[in-house]
């Protein structure tokens, strides 16, 4: 993740801006900008706090930044987001984490979990409106957000799912998604164009399924009423986020048995 390959990326990006009334590089304030907000800065003014607080820091990246005007205010990072075109700088972004990834060296079986999100207390700035949904795609080896899908109500992040699988490299990974995306084929098919696996829970929002599911596994039960470690079988312990967690976990592989619980 070289200071480099960030910078160049940006030097990319279309600048709106008039040259004449221009002091600060635009590839700059993205540097800055997106350095700042991986290290936590959430607003304007915390991303100007973070350069003034790294400008030792960051004028020791003399190959790649000036500085000519210095650090830019607050305001100047505001008005530089909002006249660039977020598409392209989108795109740019996607482009660098896709870079970043590939040189992570990730192992196939690697778990890309896809979920949503709902943006707290933002109807207080949104002009009551509707929370802000976000469907979401983190992958764990790597500890970080693959790409985020912007969706107008809840109910829309079905349609979703399909779209944000498009933007993602996914070959050798396995996707999980709850329940919201199960019995949902586009999704399911997106997933295995990009050679991906998928795991997807099923709940009572799906009645019949899950009651054959459930009838499946019953019968599995009263076949084999003890547990055996194993492949079929595993049990896990554990307590974490300030609760106790006792999982038990039943494989089946044979797909005859199971035709009748669905697709």
């Amino acid at each position: 993740m070289s200071a480099k390959s960030l910078f160049s990326k940006f030097s990319t990006l279309t600048d709106p801006r008039d040259p004449k009334k221009t002091t600060h590089i635009l590839a700059e304030i993205m540097f800055i900008s997106v350095c700042a907000i991986l290290c936590g800065a959430d607003d304007w003014n915390s991303i100007r706090w973070f350069a003034v607080m790294k400008e030792q820091c960051l004028r020791r990246l003399r190959r790649h930044l000036k500085l000519l005007g210095g650090i830019p205010v607050a305001i100047t990072f505001n008005r530089v987001f909002a006249a660039i075109d977020p598409d392209e700088f989108r795109q740019i972004f996607i482009q660098w984490i896709r870079d970043v990834i590939g040189r992570l060296e990730l192992s196939d079986g690697r778990v890309v979990a896809l979920d949503d999100k709902t943006i707290k207390g933002c109807s207080a700035w949104n002009k009551g409106k509707d929370a802000i949904h976000r469907v979401n795609a983190w992958c764990t080896e790597a500890g970080l957000s693959l790409e985020q899908y912007k969706v107008d109500a809840k109910s829309n992040e079905i349609t979703a799912i399909p779209e944000l699988v498009k933007l993602l490299e996914l070959s050798g990974s396995l996707v999980t998604i709850d329940a919201m995306g199960c019995y949902q084929k586009k999704s399911t098919t997106a997933i295995f164009k990009k050679n991906a696996d998928y795991l997807i829970a099923v709940k009572g929002n799906q009645k019949k399924l899950y009651g054959e599911l459930t009838r499946a596994f019953e019968q599995y039960w009263q076949d084999q009423p003890k547990d055996a470690p194993g492949q079929a079988f595993s049990e896990q312990k554990g307590s974490s986020h300030g609760r106790v967690e006792h999982r038990r976990c039943w494989v089946s592989n044979d797909i005859a048995a199971d035709s009748n619980a669905g697709d």
